[in-house]
């Protein structure tokens, strides 16, 4: 592996960390907010109780979609592990095209993630919950430094795989005959 493949490979597997933790801030936010919801409805609180219900369904999203972008970067990571300094410029090429389609969906995973974070805090509000909507934000600032993250190891994927592509011609056209 090169060091530009090696440096991408490490922080996608940082970036997988940071959502693993994140979906388990997701999933505590998540108990919370049943936990809520059972409360409102056993003191008749129908309203409250049907708006966090709602944020807790919100919530089941996030997971699900956390979990998505955990998978997605743990794939680009073994993907990217694949890559050796004996593998030919197109073999490398398809390797880093494979892990870029990853991270393309960390990207889409990431983004549902916070729209469904908002959702969830929308719904809290409506509600009259306090401490909850101030547990989500900073849950979504956790989504939005995975999304950061996830862009600029995209832009790096992205520079390594073009560089794959340069290297190659360049080479082709320090082996060709003159005159061709």
């Amino acid at each position: 592996m090169s060091t530009g493949t090696d440096e991408i490979s490490t922080a996608v597997k940082i970036t997988a960390a940071e959502a693993g933790n994140a979906k388990t801030h997701a999933e505590r936010t998540l108990e919370s907010a049943r936990s809520k919801t059972e409360t409102a409805y056993e003191h008749g609180w129908d309203g409250v109780g049907a708006n966090m219900e709602q944020a807790g369904d919100y919530l089941e999203g996030v997971v699900e979609q956390l979990t998505s972008t955990e998978r997605a970067c743990q794939s680009a990571g073994e993907i990217l592990d694949q890559i050796t300094e004996q593998m030919s410029s197109p073999e490398v090429a398809e390797h880093l095209m494979s892990a870029i389609e990853h991270l393309d969906t960390v990207s889409s995973t990431v983004g549902a993630a916070i729209g469904l974070i908002d959702e969830a805090i929308g719904a809290c509000e409506a509600a009259g919950q306090q401490s909850l909507p101030a547990s989500l934000q900073a849950l979504r600032e956790e989504a939005d430094e995975i999304r950061e993250r996830a862009q600029q190891i995209h832009t790096d994927a992205q520079a390594e795989h073009e560089a794959t592509g340069i290297w190659s011609k360049d080479t082709d056209e320090e082996v060709s005959p003159p005159g061709n």
